[in-house]
């Protein structure tokens, strides 16, 4: 029997720890906790890590919030679970430094979205994990036998195919695969909607099951430990950190394919125009660092997404819609809101990342991952357990 760890991070922000389950981000977890209950097989253990930002936070509240989290999680539930905080973390990075390992524990944060799913990572090691499922707190699992769907392939080969990892579809509330979706005027250089809805297209008409794909999406990602003790998520990429994963493991050989089997319902809340601003400033310093990692990689097939953002021309398809999208806020009367994309452009001329990070990293990575194999962190997550 395979043993798995289902990880789901959840980002939740409340000023004060008795406000943990009224948060979005706490119920929506509580949701798709719920759903992994029709989940068949005994060795499944779920790690949740949480980014909680807030009043308290800033004010040094972390164990409190740890312990509430403890307490209102304390319920019963059919498979063991281990809680991931600010808090224990601290602990976590505190015992790898005094093993050799401080230039990891540095880096090691439950917040930021290659952050935290570094952190799942860590935890799924400690517990001797052979593969990992991530899952994102919006979404639910509809089948009882979605485990057995995820690990086909990894271990034994399915027709003659086997995987070091593999992402699967998103299905909406109307029981769509994708949605489609009208661009706004200031997206005509920028219209990741329609190079998506390609993408799928192009694997729903393949006639395999396990497709080539430029990408995966991070709320249905099942990774070998073969994969994870070698490749982590990069902590210089701002957001994408699913796809950038894909980029990474396969520079670096190995195999990452879409199942098309695998399917989770996706419920997402609506995505508020706040988010649309900062998705389109931290796709423009991914799309920037990420065509600098694939330069010279020519085998490497990102097309149509995220290939045509990793293109000669992407400053020019960046300035185009900032302007346009500055444009459209003005005409709304958001004067303000249009000042500020416009600083989106000092992304275009400020200093490159460096791109010898994250070579060092994934070489210092497993060999953390090969220490924390051999050691366990000698159960430093036990009291985080429930």
């Amino acid at each position: 029997m395979v043993k798995v760890a289902i990880i789901i991070p959840s980002y939740i922000k409340v000023d004060s720890p008795q406000d943990i389950g009224k948060s979005d981000g706490f119920r929506l977890l509580k949701r798709a906790l719920s759903s992994l209950k029709i989940l068949k097989g005994p060795d499944i253990r779920v790690i949740l890590p949480f980014c909680i930002e807030g009043e308290g936070i800033n004010k040094g509240m972390v164990r409190e919030y740890h312990n509430m989290l403890m307490k209102i999680l304390d319920t019963p539930f059919p498979f063991k679970r281990i809680v991931l905080t600010a808090s224990n973390l601290e602990i976590v990075k505190r015992y790898i430094s005094q093993n050799g390992f401080s230039d990891i524990a540095e880096r090691l944060s439950v917040c930021g979205f290659p952050n935290i799913r570094n952190c799942g990572l860590i935890a799924a090691q400690a517990i001797g994990a052979e593969a990992i499922i991530f899952l994102d707190n919006d979404e639910v699992i509809e089948a009882g036998d979605f485990i057995d769907t995820a690990l086909e392939g990894l271990f034994t080969p399915v027709n003659g195919c086997q995987m070091d990892g593999k992402g699967g579809f998103y299905i909406s509330k109307g029981g769509e695969i994708y949605e489609k979706t009208t661009a706004q005027w200031w997206q005509v250089s920028w219209n990741k909607s329609k190079l998506f809805q390609a993408v799928w297209e192009a694997i729903i008409e393949s006639k395999d099951r396990f497709v080539e794909s430029p990408v995966v999406l991070g709320g249905n990602l099942v990774l070998s430990r073969r994969l994870f003790e070698r490749i982590p998520f990069d902590p210089l990429i701002p957001r994408g950190e699913d796809i950038d994963y894909l980029i990474n493991a396969r520079l670096s050989g190995f195999n990452i394919l879409f199942d098309k089997h695998l399917k989770i319902k996706h419920l997402p809340l609506e995505r508020t125009f706040s988010y649309r601003k900062e998705e389109l400033k931290g796709d423009i310093e991914r799309f920037l660092y990420e065509r600098a990692k694939v330069m010279g990689h020519k085998g490497l097939n990102l097309h149509p997404y995220p290939g045509y953002f990793l293109k000669w021309d992407m400053e020019v398809k960046a300035v185009i819609t900032i302007i346009l999208f500055s444009l459209y806020l003005a005409s709304n009367n958001q004067w303000g809101e249009s000042m500020k994309v416009y600083t989106y452009l000092i992304s275009l001329i400020r200093k490159r990342k460096d791109m010898g990070f994250y070579k060092q990293f994934r070489q210092r990575w497993a060999n953390l991952m090969e220490f924390i194999r051999l050691d366990g962190l000698k159960d430093i997550l036990r009291d985080s357990s429930l």
